[in-house]
């Protein structure tokens, strides 16, 4: 393992629900909510641009405030393995509020990424949109 870098677990069976699909077939997918914590943790453990994209978008959604909320709470999924408390929570905290993905070159060129959304071609608004985030799990704290 690199040095410096910290190993987190999941403490908690990822939640999930059934959608029969047109077939008849039964297909067992992440909750909304689930969804918005994986996307979270991956903020945390890889940064990538896609990542912020994703909650972001994700966030929007369902509304910030809401997302805020589920987010705040990160660490009843995810522990950190070399300590205690808040350590996925805040970190997830901290990089919203000043995202810096390592793949930055990518948001210089998200009006030909994906096929996104025109709103989340615009690197000024996912950064937006991820600080108010980010503030609104500080209040979702306190």
């Amino acid at each position: 393992m690199e040095a410096g870098v910290r190993q987190m677990i999941r403490t908690r069976p990822l939640e999930s629900s059934q959608v029969r699909l047109p077939s008849g077939r039964v297909l067992t997918v992440p909750t909304a909510e689930e969804t918005l914590r994986i996307k979270g943790f991956l903020i945390v453990r890889r940064n990538q641009t896609r990542d912020y994209l994703g909650v972001a978008a994700l966030a929007d959604g369902y509304g910030i405030h809401d997302a805020a909320g589920v987010l705040a709470r990160i660490d009843d999924y995810y522990a950190d393995q070399h300590g205690g408390g808040r350590g996925v929570a805040a970190q997830l905290t901290r990089q919203l509020a000043d995202p810096r993905p390592k793949d930055s070159s990518v948001t210089r060129q998200l009006d030909a990424y994906r096929n996104l959304g025109s709103r989340w071609t615009d690197w000024g608004e996912v950064r937006a949109v991820c600080a108010q985030l980010a503030a609104e799990m500080l209040e979702a704290e306190g």
